[in-house]
């Protein structure tokens, strides 16, 4: 008798508890906002537009924190400000590559996008891009504050080729057709956005195949309280992409109307 009713206490205990998990699963998982910094000319994967925050990053960052039920703060600067003072403003960052440096300021979720980095040329003076020793010698269109990978910065550091910064895809797609450059890495989307905002379709075109391919994350800063609820967030970005809601708002924010407009 006594065992029995020792095994219904402990049931008891058990069901409490699980009441417990459920209801604070119900309830908003954080009642500070979260402030989320991007890059404010990189359409479409994020760009500000009069006065609005727009691209697939917010729009992904957006809807996965609305699930999760965490309040959200998203604002564009300038990417060499974002890369620059996130990290001392303690706030995080969507769109971001993971490397061993950032590692030590932000967690990072699973990954939200890949983007494939394109070598654009002009098609009166393109020769064939099979892997990154087919840059040597050559001017080399990118961003400022843009981070291009390991093995890219391991031939800029050699001086393999010349580099050529500018703030965003627009001023090197117009220097690479004035021929001041001659070639232009840029993100797939991205870079065709651009020719196509510029009308220079019929004078630059991208390589058949990437360069390199990289994925994205929203790298959350670690003096922040949503580092522990990146389990949460995680499972948020895996319903999405079961759901098929994540390739809805990536069609959405590419044929927003406001990325067709100047």
């Amino acid at each position: 008798m006594h065992e029995a009713v020792g095994r219904i206490s402990q049931t008891l205990a058990v069901l409490r508890v699980l009441l417990v998990i459920f209801i604070i699963c119900l309830a908003p998982v954080s009642g500070r906002a979260e402030t989320v910094w991007v890059d404010d000319a990189n359409p479409p994967f994020m760009y500000g537009k009069h006065g609005q925050v727009r691209g697939i990053y917010p729009d992904l960052t957006r809807e996965i924190f609305r699930r999760a039920k965490i309040p959200l703060t998203i604002r564009a600067f300038p990417l060499k400000r974002v890369m620059k003072n996130a990290a001392s403003e303690k706030v995080s960052v969507a769109g971001a590559y993971r490397t061993p440096e950032r590692l030590k300021k932000y967690a990072f979720t699973h990954l939200i996008y890949v983007e494939d980095l394109m070598v654009y040329q002009r098609n009166d003076n393109a020769v064939p891009i099979n892997n990154i020793d087919d840059l040597d010698g050559y001017v080399i269109g990118t961003v400022r504050g843009w981070n291009y990978g390991p093995r890219f910065n391991e031939h800029r550091n050699q001086a393999r080729f010349e580099v050529s910064e500018a703030a965003n895809d627009k001023q090197n797609m117009k220097m690479l057709a004035m021929g001041r450059i001659d070639m232009v890495i840029a993100i797939r989307e991205a870079g065709n956005e651009t020719l196509r905002r510029l009308d220079l379709g019929d004078i630059i075109k991208a390589s058949p195949e990437p360069l390199f391919s990289y994925p994205t994350y929203i790298a959350v800063n670690r003096a922040s309280s949503t580092t522990s609820l990146i389990p949460v967030l995680n499972r948020v970005i895996l319903d999405m992409r079961k759901d098929g809601s994540w390739k809805k708002i990536v069609a959405a924010a590419l044929s927003n109307p406001f990325l067709h407009t100047d």
